[in-house]
């Protein structure tokens, strides 16, 4: 049980690192389409940032189903709730990625 507990938290702690890097590069790209005045490199910002949306639904259902299997308490609980914020941030991100590109 313990095992499946922390191998559950690992794969949402590197679903969350997976989701930043791809904000990573959203804006980067964001920021040479802008710099370069380059639409071309918009359009990766717009594709990007639907991989973003996706990435958001995927840890939030990961988010559900570890509170429902697992019911978490104290310390653990509120990494996985801190995690949640995180998610709606780094989805946010990407959002104004998107208004820089355009």
């Amino acid at each position: 049980m313990e095992r499946h507990f922390e191998k559950s938290l690992e794969e949402l702690r590197s679903a969350l690192a997976t989701m930043a890097s791809h904000v990573g590069e959203v804006l980067e790209a964001a920021e040479q389409s802008l710099l370069d005045n380059d639409a071309s490199q918009a359009d990766g910002v717009f594709s990007g940032e639907k991989q973003i949306d996706q990435d958001q639904n995927t840890i939030d259902e990961m988010i559900l189903d570890f509170i429902a299997l697992h019911q978490p308490v104290a310390g653990d609980l509120r990494a996985v709730l801190a995690g949640q914020d995180v998610v709606v941030d780094l989805e946010r991100m990407g959002d104004h990625a998107v208004n820089i590109a355009e």
